[in-house]
């Protein structure tokens, strides 16, 4: 909602201006104002959104073309206000800018959801070589005549009569940059989480595209025969449009907003200043303000002070004390039953409850031994070790939960699983990794497909823990069929090669994988039975 209000803000101002334009044109003193008054515009933009874009390069290359249309307003003046007969390097200077956003807006496509460490294909900067020719072709143009061809006098404008091979030339690059980056966005779109958002991106390219062509084709608004806009500033406005489009839907990550998501989390943490005054604190802040005896604080140093969190071991400790008790309730039981054979009845029910008890313990055994190995490793971070327990603590709790549910009925509340992912996943945010769940369904679902269904989820989950950084989950049911498809920012999902053939054939499933160079989905589908 922050940036449809700078949209709107910026938009304003900017219709200000165009009127401004008009009705200041015969004023003293204000030849420049459109210049000036844009100019003004776009850099409290740029400085507005510096300290908000993550990537480094995407900042840079925004800032390029911040300092592009700074240089073409300051050219404007300087061609139409300053200069005083010797202007035609002003005038041929005035096509570079122009020429130098559309390649800034290309290589900002280029790294639009590339990770942090990676490295662009060394071959775009061959995108770049017309440019470095065109510049200096255009610039010596009293030499050769290719851009434009004039006499003693400048002219203002180009047209048919006068203009080179090169005008021709410099527009056509310009428009395949421009083409090609709004099709890298789209393609970048399609491959991200951001497509849920597409049709934002393009509303908001559809007015651009409105503004140039109303401009080319002379429908641009005017007052008494006066233009309200010229080239330079609508190219500012589709700058600013397109870039705040692209922060909007998510292709250019930014940190807005990280005050309230800390403040609202309920994750035990606070963050002090150098000087041990509390400055942020989540709502479970009071785990670490007054821990518990089954809870210890952890630190870590931070930019201008520290970080402090609670690491609440009782769900570990309380599921180990029931674990042990009811081993021991249903050993004591058997021991009992075993020499009450008059009560044949109850002997039954308690085999039968020992035999889901065995299931459990086989199906959660191998969490229990990673959780064990964990826990007796030493060469890791216990705060790290303790991350990771968790998540396996949370599986081995929701999962017998399923398996008890199971048990009794065939069918399950769809809320069950995804309770069950829920809790994983908030385990899995403190792996320093960014899940996302979609939960579309209602009503019940087969308990062997919700049951097939978090195992599938927790596999996954075990095996990307430590190689992504973003992993989307959705889980819907669309004609009585329910899918689970899974997003990560890893390559590759060998891992789930070969899985579960038997259990997949029973509940009539199968699984989709599909992998890119930098992306990795993961779908299981069941063909029928899946949700009631």
């Amino acid at each position: 909602m922050d940036r449809y209000k700078r949209l709107i803000g910026f938009s304003i101002v900017f219709i200000i201006g165009g009127f401004l334009h008009v009705f200041l044109r015969s004023v003293d003193l204000t030849g420049c104002f459109s210049q000036l008054y844009y100019g003004v515009m776009v850099l409290v933009w740029g400085m507005l959104v510096n300290d908000q874009i993550i990537d480094h390069r995407v900042r840079r290359l925004s800032w390029g073309i911040v300092l592009s249309l700074e240089m073409f307003f300051l050219l404007q003046i300087c061609r139409y206000r300053l200069s005083n007969g010797f202007n035609r390097p002003l005038w041929y200077s005035y096509y570079i800018p122009m020429l130098v956003i559309p390649l800034l807006f290309f290589y900002i496509t280029i790294y639009i959801n590339m990770q942090k460490d990676d490295i662009a294909n060394p071959k775009y900067i061959l995108i770049s070589v017309p440019a470095f020719i065109l510049i200096p072709l255009i610039m010596t143009n009293d030499f050769h005549q290719l851009f434009i061809k004039i006499g003693d006098n400048m002219v203002d404008s180009i047209g048919k009569n006068n203009a080179g091979i090169l005008v021709y030339l410099y527009r056509g690059y310009s428009v395949a940059l421009l083409i090609s980056a709004l099709f890298l966005l789209f393609y970048k779109c399609q491959i991200s989480i951001s497509r849920q958002r597409i049709f934002q991106l393009i509303t908001i390219i559809g007015v651009c595209l409105l503004l140039f062509v109303s401009y080319v084709t002379k429908l641009c608004p005017s007052i008494n025969g006066v233009k309200i806009w010229n080239i330079g500033e609508m190219f500012a406005l589709v700058s600013i449009y397109i870039s705040e489009a692209c922060m909007q839907v998510g292709l250019i990550p930014v940190n807005t907003k990280y005050t309230w998501i800390f403040q609202e989390t309920d994750l035990p943490a606070v963050i002090q200043d150098n000087n041990g005054e509390y400055v942020y604190l989540t709502k479970g802040a009071d785990a670490v303000l007054n821990p518990s005896k089954e809870s210890f604080v952890r630190s870590s140093n931070i930019s201008g002070g520290t970080v402090s969190w609670a690491v609440d071991l009782s769900a570990v400790n309380e599921l180990n004390r029931q674990i042990t008790k009811t081993i021991g309730q249903i050993n004591a039981r058997n021991r009992y039953l075993t020499t009450q054979n008059a009560i044949k009845e109850e002997m039954a029910a308690v085999e039968a409850r020992n035999k889901v008890y065995d299931r459990i313990a086989g199906i959660v055994s191998s969490q229990l031994g990673k959780m064990d190995e964990l826990l007796e490793e030493k060469d890791k971070d216990f705060s790290q070790r303790l991350r990771e327990i968790v998540v396996y603590n949370a599986y081995i709790k929701r999962r017998s939960n399923l398996e008890l549910l199971r048990e009794s009925e065939k069918t399950i509340p769809a809320g069950e699983l995804n309770t069950a992912i829920f809790e994983s996943i908030g385990y899995l945010k403190l792996n320093q990794l960014d899940v996302s769940l979609n939960f579309d369904i209602e009503g019940r679902i087969s308990a062997d497909a919700g049951v097939l269904a978090y195992d599938f989820f927790e596999t996954v989950a075990e095996n990307v823990i430590k190689k992504a950084s973003m992993m989307s989950v959705n889980l819907k049911e669309a004609d009585g069929k329910l899918s689970l498809r899974m997003l990560m920012d890893i390559p590759d999902c060998s891992f789930i090669d070969g899985y579960n053939c038997d259990e997949l054939k029973a509940c009539n499933a199968h699984i989709v994988k599909n992998e890119t160079e930098s992306d990795s989905i993961l779908a299981l589908s069941f063909e029928r039975g899946g949700a009631i």
